[in-house]
């Protein structure tokens, strides 16, 4: 056992197989294309999302809720791990995604609290609304499985973007090459605003600290959004 507690000599091969077929299941899944020949940018928001994937598919929010876990973090981890045979810091790293994610909700839930008369009489961004558009599939043309999102005049990089996702979305091809100065969006970056139904806040300083402040366009999963939402 290391000093943080967790056990880091013992994982298990059938542990590391575990974790690697949920991240290779959720390229299965959800890519299409040679990750050769599509952009660095691309290549990315593809290996990123299928980690994500493989985060929520091998430890699944409503089987995790049911186990009795000490308070420590560590320890609860390797709970975690041994349940769902998967290697420990795999287990710390959703577990610590589940509390900020909680501390977030719980975080903004107070300030609508304590600020509803000023959220009541004043805008949320002095900015132009975002102009979204959605990329389809061809196995699914009910919902897009990508959003694209524009700010007229461009991004104010120390205010949070709010943009409402409920409704439709004008469709848009985008080619794998064609994304030059474009940053793609987390679920960690995402808030939901308790008193704003059918709105998420996009966290823009904390993808300005990974991308820069280049950006003309953001690409935000649907598969994000509704992590966000759903834990």
């Amino acid at each position: 056992m290391s000093a943080s507690g967790l056990v880091t000599g013992r994982i298990s091969p059938r542990d590391v197989q575990h974790k690697t077929f949920f991240h290779e299941l959720g390229h299965v899944l959800r890519h299409v294309g040679d990750q050769r020949q599509i952009s660095e940018l691309f290549q990315q928001m593809q290996e990123a999302d299928a980690e994500r994937f493989s985060l929520y598919a091998a430890i699944p929010f409503f089987m995790l809720e049911k186990l009795q876990l000490p308070a420590f973090e560590e320890e609860a981890a390797g709970i975690v791990a041994t349940v769902f045979q998967v290697p420990p810091e795999f287990a710390l790293l959703r577990l610590k995604q589940i509390r900020e994610r909680i501390a977030s909700a719980e975080f903004m839930t107070a300030f609508t609290y304590t600020a509803v008369a000023k959220e009541n009489t004043l805008p949320y961004t002095t900015t132009p609304e975002p102009i979204i558009r959605g990329v389809y599939g061809l196995d699914d043309l009910s919902r897009p499985h990508t959003l694209i999102i524009e700010q007229r005049g461009g991004f104010k990089w120390d205010q949070p973007l709010y943009i409402e996702v409920n409704g439709t979305f004008k469709s848009v091809d985008v080619h794998p090459n064609s994304n030059r100065n474009s940053a793609v969006v987390r679920s960690s970056d995402l808030l939901i605003p308790p008193s704003r139904s059918g709105y998420v806040m996009i966290d823009m300083e904390r993808i300005a600290s990974r991308h820069g402040q280049n950006a003309n366009k953001l690409f935000l999963t649907i598969e994000a959004l509704e992590d966000a939402i759903n834990f």
